[in-house]
């Protein structure tokens, strides 16, 4: 097994490990956050965990449990400080053993894509003796190693599956809700337009001053485009793209709008769109949209007439 590369540090004291892992950085991140995970692995040679308590938020503690095959128990706990969903890790650990309590050291842990799995970068600082941090480097390389097995097994590919199924539902939630919206929209419906915008919505539009904040100045930003609407109208986006990551979602294409009146020709035009999405409380909410019209590059003038 490849064991990676140890750096032991003088100054502060302490030791980088990088290790490589056949898994997505999300599931390697997921290993260090969730408590049946973390019982799996977090656990030198002899040991085994027997309890974890984990409050997976900045400033939110940790503690896990140990207990050898002789008997001997000891804990460590700590505290969240950053984290960054599937790209980094800090928090803080202190061994607990019977009556003497080691010194508080800062883990810094970091996850890469990368040769189809997860570069993961170790760094622990604080130690107050070299004693301490080498025999604890050699610690970490051993749960390591049960972390390297358990995502060789088959709930990595389990945890796929899982995840590809979650996305793919994900994504249909925001297609159903981009329908609805422009379903209500191409019906002149200013309330059911400003349902999916979150309150505090950042849009990038067509018009001066360019940039909206708020869904109140949304809102005045239609109603004006409604009132000039005379006759029937329909906006689709055709080519709609969505990915979703966890609870951000990011959706694209152009926009098609047409115009219908009784005494004049159908007019299309078309324009470019991007948004961003959050899940709150269990609802996607719009957080974010960038607008654009294509424009002739010798005059600068918008071109509305020009189709995909």
């Amino acid at each position: 097994m490849d064991r990676g590369k140890v750096t032991l540090e003088e100054r502060p004291l302490g030791a980088t490990i990088q290790r490589w892992f056949p898994a997505p950085p999300e599931l390697v991140y997921r290993n260090w956050i969730e408590a049946e995970q973390i019982r799996h692995w977090f656990a030198t040679d002899g040991y085994e965990v027997t309890g974890c308590e984990i409050d997976a938020r900045p400033g939110g503690k940790w503690r896990v449990d140990f207990r050898s095959s002789t008997g001997h128990v000891y804990f460590e706990h700590g505290e969240f400080r950053e984290m960054v969903p599937g790209r980094s890790l800090v928090l803080t650990l202190t061994q607990v053993d019977g009556a003497h309590t080691g010194p508080e050291t800062l883990m810094t842990v970091t996850f890469e894509a990368s040769r189809g799995g997860t570069d993961m970068t170790f760094r622990q600082v604080g130690y107050d003796n070299s004693l301490r941090r080498d025999g604890n480097a050699e610690g970490w390389q051993e749960c390591f190693d049960k972390l390297v097995a358990r995502l060789t097994s088959s709930n990595v590919t389990a945890w796929k599956e899982t995840h590809i199924s979650r996305h793919a539902a994900e994504e249909q939630e925001v297609r159903a809700l981009f329908a609805d919206w422009l379903r209500t929209s191409s019906a002149l419906d200013i309330d059911g337009a400003m349902r999916p915008l979150d309150p505090d919505i950042h849009s990038y539009e067509h018009l001066a001053p360019l940039q909206y904040r708020g869904i109140d100045a949304i809102r005045e930003v239609c109603r004006q485009g409604f009132d000039l609407i005379k006759g029937e109208f329909e906006w689709d986006i055709p080519d709609l793209q969505v990915i979703v990551r966890d609870d951000i979602a990011i959706a694209w294409g152009l926009n098609r709008m047409r115009y219908r009146s009784a005494s004049a020709p159908v007019v299309e035009n078309w324009s470019r769109s991007t948004r961003v999405f959050q899940k709150k409380d269990g609802q996607w909410k719009m957080i974010h949209q960038h607008l654009s019209v294509p424009a002739d590059p010798k005059t600068g003038q918008a071109r509305f007439d020009l189709k995909p």
